[in-house]
């Protein structure tokens, strides 16, 4: 059973990353990128026309780029060591690779002609970086009660969002009762807690994206702006498990001699009494 602490810090942490996702994606849609960095949907099929139609270079870079997208999910699937949400300081360690390479992105992309960047054999490839840090973050928390969480792209979730409002109008209307699947008709409504502030989470990410970097002329710059807040998160994760949580353990039992790892998620003991009446509410 989760606890009603991890609810809150799952959505308002999904909430955060879905900003700076919208946020990171506007960054290469206003620069004229042909593919997506933070999904694979479309890039995967833009592997196969330009396959077919034996533009081998560039179903190349569509590939490089779906490799640097995996990888930055192993990386954090190796960090985290769970599919499932349990907060802990490797979510911190996630955070700060991220903001590493979204900031070498933004630097190098920045002081890269555009010429280079469309036209060059190889330096096209600099764009491997930001998918490198999507893919990590989209691994960060892939479930949370059953309910499938994603941060970096809102397919799954729009359609998650649908079927739960379908299923909660069928429900009401009484055509769920022979369904023996459902849990007795009772549909997992709560999820739209999670899932919508998500999908608005991104849509806000790219709107404010677009603004601040049509207002201040941004261009791969901008990108410093998600790595530093992203930056900071993540060290402030750091400096709450390892000082906060570590201070509060040694003062409350003496015995506890052990300190937390990098790679050990885990959740307060002051939590461990509370019930996710919320999740049903």
């Amino acid at each position: 059973m989760y606890r009603r602490g991890d609810f809150i810090y799952l959505t308002i942490g999904g909430v955060v990353l879905t900003i700076h996702a919208g946020f990171i994606n506007v960054c290469f849609l206003i620069e004229g990128l042909d593919t997506a960095v933070s999904y694979l949907t479309g890039t995967l099929a833009h592997v196969s026309v330009a396959a077919v139609e034996r533009q081998y270079e560039s179903a190349l870079f569509s590939l490089a780029l779906i490799l640097a997208f995996i990888v930055g999910s192993l990386v954090t699937g190796f960090i985290v060591g769970t599919e499932k949400f349990k907060s802990g300081p490797s979510y911190g360690v996630v955070l700060l690779l991220e903001s590493c390479l979204l900031t070498i992105s933004g630097l190098v992309l920045e002081n890269t002609s555009q010429d280079r960047l469309v036209n060059g054999l190889w330096w096209k490839y600099l764009y491997m970086l930001p998918a490198l840090a999507c893919g990590a973050q989209n691994a960060m928390c892939t479930t949370f009660s059953g309910a499938v969480i994603r941060t970096t792209h809102m397919t799954g979730i729009s359609t998650d969002i649908g079927v739960i409002i379908g299923q909660k109008i069928r429900s009401t209307l009484g055509l769920f009762h022979h369904r023996s699947n459902t849990n007795n008709g009772d549909v997992e409504t709560w999820k739209l807690k999670v899932f919508i502030p998500l999908w608005l989470g991104f849509l806000v990410g790219g709107s404010v994206g677009t603004i601040v970097i049509q207002a201040l002329g941004l261009k791969y710059y901008a990108l410093l702006i998600p790595a530093t807040t992203l930056g900071l998160t993540g060290f402030g994760l750091l400096c709450y498990h390892y000082l906060v949580l570590k201070f509060s353990r040694s003062s409350s039992s003496s015995s506890s001699s052990s300190s937390p790892s990098f790679f050990d998620n885990h959740t307060s003991s002051s939590d461990a009494e509370e019930s996710y009446g919320l999740l049903n509410e």
